[in-house]
């Protein structure tokens, strides 16, 4: 056994070169698939932390009014928190009310936070957040009473006790600051949870129904969620009007659901997709399968280069077993340091995550990796069987003696045949990739191209601002217009790229039958909205001037909304126009000035909504601030002077419209990363498996070059020659490659409504790409060949 090993050491360092191939070849491997199964395994966890995950759905409902399907992950059916007094089978309701971005101040901290909820007192008994300090039965018992997280606390207070301070939050619809007591502080929710909580408060008034707010229900053990869907209509039929139970749909979704299956209007957070999971899996498929593809080829070319060896072993009476034994350790010996090395990779991708793809991949640090140990396990067994399939192979097919194995091997590696299988498969997988990247960078492209102001970096969003600082709009834009800094001041109801949910019926006296009642999403705009994002007008007029004395409306439709309410363009200018509102003195009536092309308010996900724009200041959520692209720091500095004097109990909080759209479509962002770091990578394994089995095929050669070239062949002739069978395998390659890669990409396609073609130049690129990369591979190799001295290729055999 020492003779063996002294041996094996030696084989491994005799082919340095080929070894180390080996070794990286399949430790990019390895990093890639482990990288994508543990981010897998991750989103795979959502909620599953709660001990009572199995027994806790949210409760939705969808609504068709006039033929316009909704489904909010919200309720605001005041009814709800009648529930658990009908229904036995209910254990626990728990009601969170978004206070959405809420304005917080903490003595001189300030800051916005998207996490603030008012909830009932047994939150704590479905979410199972444990308390750091305080009672869970009294912390949210009292009006005005808080809990905060960790964090906030750390951030506020540092090493201080919070509890019994005070701080004060600004909602929405609030038309001041609010005084709140901390009660309690909580444990940070767990980053893989489908909802987050900085602070948590009491109902104001927990009599009065909530509004909206995400409904949870904790089921009693052995009650299957049907029991409580069956008998809502029932419930329904009690407390419901009679016009309206018709328009209710109710659903029951697992929380662990939620995360991964969850793409309904208003979610708590951006959920994942179960679609994109998928679709990892199957680039860490393909890049293993290329990485132990490319280990099995070097394998069975250094077996070539060993024929000597192991036929002198047999010579001595070396038994098959003995070689095979010797095979599998020299196999084992190259899948261990690939894994080391592996594991040095991803140590170094862990910071390359967080700056390039923005998350952390390891947010438990590298010993994350011990939670997939079975796929550990699994790549050291399947890779150590490949590294040892040629050995085996051989011996199996008694291919490996002294007479047969040299001229059999030699005979194969000159015909090139033994590997064009495997060659192909990783053309044809390189290929896939590449069109993935390709098309996924065009869709990402095209998402940008579509949105409000084209990715802006000089434009600052202020959104979702509150009472007392929308009734500071005015005094705030007309001392910012003032600055020579700032270029442009705007304002909405939303802000782009955001949720545009609010619809209302309309009515006029120029509607038929066919298209009364049809409800169209309101969106209030500051009058230079349209020009602030140079929307054209189809026809008529922009708005005039906004007067606050008026008592009427100019409303201006896009093209969409022509269609709902069955009006051409020309027909539709001075048409009588007025929504209806529950509220009284908000909108008077007026008429059609003009309209707009459609634009993409929403996301490119969603079909373009018919929109009614007009002029109400108390509507206008959104400040959009166009500041000078020379001096963009400055501006901001100025006009958070502004801010400051104006709103000295507000945080001075924005983002970049880009950057907000970069947030927005963060997900497609990062496919678009990793399916081009994976096609280079896959290209990177695919030119190592190459440059070695080149190599061994033009050694093979090295007569037949030297006795062509005596006998006049040219260089490209030689060339051609050593070159034409990977072009043969790279043909069919691309040919089985194309039709997979559209059928793939189509399908990733339909998960957007609007989205780029799936052009015929994407294909071209990608298969030029991986023939340039695998030519050049070969033909550095091949030069060298043809260009030698014949008469040392002579000499050499």
């Amino acid at each position: 056994m020492i003779l063996n090993l002294k041996l094996i050491i030696r084989n491994l360092l005799n082919g340095k070169v080929q070894t180390l191939l080996n070794i990286t070849g399949l430790a990019i491997g390895f990093a890639c698939s482990m990288a994508i199964i543990v981010w897998v395994q991750n989103e795979l966890s959502y909620d599953k932390h709660l001990p009572d995950s199995d027994r806790i759905y949210r409760l939705t409902f969808e609504t068709n009014t006039s033929g316009m399907r909704m489904h909010f992950a919200r309720c605001w059916e005041p009814w709800v928190s009648q529930m658990p007094a009908s229904f036995p089978q209910i254990e626990q309701l728990v009601r969170l009310d978004p206070y959405r971005h809420t304005a917080l101040k903490f003595g001189e901290n300030k800051f916005y936070s998207d996490r603030v909820f008012a909830t009932d007192t047994n939150f704590f008994k479905v979410f199972n957040i444990k308390l750091i300090s305080g009672e869970e039965e009294l912390v949210l018992k009292e009006p005005y009473s808080a809990v905060i997280s960790e964090s906030i606390a750390r951030r506020c207070f540092g090493n201080t006790d919070p509890v019994g301070k005070s701080f004060q939050l600004s909602g929405e619809y609030y038309e001041k600051m609010v005084l709140f007591t901390i009660k309690g502080v909580m444990k940070d929710t767990p980053a893989n949870s489908h909802i987050h909580f900085d602070i948590l408060t009491s109902f104001v008034k927990p009599q009065d129904p909530p509004g909206w707010a995400y409904v949870y229900l904790l089921l009693k053990k052995q009650t299957k969620p049907d029991h409580v869907l069956n008998a809502l209509p029932a419930f329904i039929k009690n407390v419901e009007k009679a016009s309206e139970r018709m328009i209710f749909t109710p659903y029951l979704q697992k929380i662990t659901d939620i995360h991964l299956y969850s793409n309904k209007d208003r979610e708590a957070e951006q959920n994942g997709n179960v679609t994109i999971v998928y679709l990892f899996i199957i680039i860490a498929t393909v890049l293993l399968v290329v990485s132990l593809v490319n280990f099995y080829n070097l394998n069975k070319v250094r077996l070539l280069t060993l024929h000597k060896s192991i036929d002198i072993q047999r010579a001595m009476g070396s038994e098959n077993k003995y070689i095979i034994l010797q095979s599998v350790i020299e196999s084992t010996i190259c899948v261990f340091s690939s894994l080391v090395l592996s594991l040095i990779f991803l140590d170094l991708s862990d910071q390359f995550a967080v700056s390039f793809l923005g998350f952390n991949l390891f947010p438990e640090g590298i010993g994350g990796l011990f939670n997939i140990w079975p796929f550990g396990i699994f790549l050291l067994i399947v890779s150590t069987i490949t590294g040892s399939l040629p050995t085996i192979l051989n011996i199996l097919n008694r291919s490996i003696n002294i007479q047969v194995f040299g001229k059999d091997s030699i005979q194969s590696a000159n015909k090139a045949s033994s590997y064009g299988i495997l060659m192909t498969i990783q053309f044809c997988l390189a290929i896939i990739l590449m069109v993935s990247a390709i098309v996924i960078f065009q869709q990402k492209k095209f998402i940008f191209s579509q949105s409000l102001g084209k990715m802006s970096s000089d434009i600052m969003v202020f959104k979702r601002q509150g009472w007392e600082i929308r009734a500071k709009y005015t005094a705030i834009r007309d001392q910012a217009l003032q600055d020579p800094l700032i270029k442009n001041f705007t304002a909405s109801m939303e802000e782009p790229g955001g949720e545009t949910m609010d619809a209302m019926t309309v009515e006029s006296s120029g509607l038929d039958e066919n298209h009364k009642d049809k409800p169209l999403f309101v969106l209030s705009v500051e009058d230079n909205f349209l020009s602030f994002f140079d929307l054209p007008l189809v026809t008529g007029r922009n708005f005039s001037k906004f007067n606050a004395e008026r008592k009427g409306e100019d409303y201006i439709l896009n093209e969409t909304a022509l269609k709902e309410l069955g009006w051409t363009p020309q027909e539709a200018i001075g048409k009588p126009l007025k929504i209806r509102f529950d509220v009284p003195d908000i909108f008077y009536g007026g008429t059609v000035v003009g309209v707009v092309k459609d634009f993409n308010m929403t996301t490119v996900k969603q079909k373009i909504k018919p929109y009614v724009l007009f002029q109400k200041p108390i509507f206008y959520l959104c400040f959009l601030v166009q500041t000078d692209s020379a001096n963009r720091k400055q501006a901001i500095i100025n006009f958070k002077k502004i801010w400051e004097r104006e709103l000295p109990d507000y945080p001075f909080q924005y983002e970049l419209l880009g950057d907000m759209y970069k947030t927005t479509y963060k997900k497609e962002v990062i496919q678009s990363k990793l399916s081009l770091s994976f096609s280079i990578l896959a290209i990177l394994i695919i030119c190592m498996g190459l440059f070695t089995v080149t190599s061994l095929l033009i050694t093979r050669r090295t007569r037949e070059i030297g006795i062509r070239k005596v006998n006049g062949a040219r260089i490209f002739d030689l060339l051609l020659m050593l070159n034409s069978d990977f072009i043969r395998w790279f043909g069919f390659a691309f040919i089985i490659a194309c039709p997979v890669a559209w059928i793939a990409m189509h399908k990733w396609l339909q998960n957007f409504t609007y989205k780029t073609d799936l052009s015929w130049w994407v294909f071209a690129v990608s298969g030029f790409v991986v023939l340039l990369v695998t030519l050049f591979t070969v033909t550095l190799q091949s030069w060298q060949a043809a260009t030698r001295n014949p008469v040392e290729a002579l000499r050499y055999e």
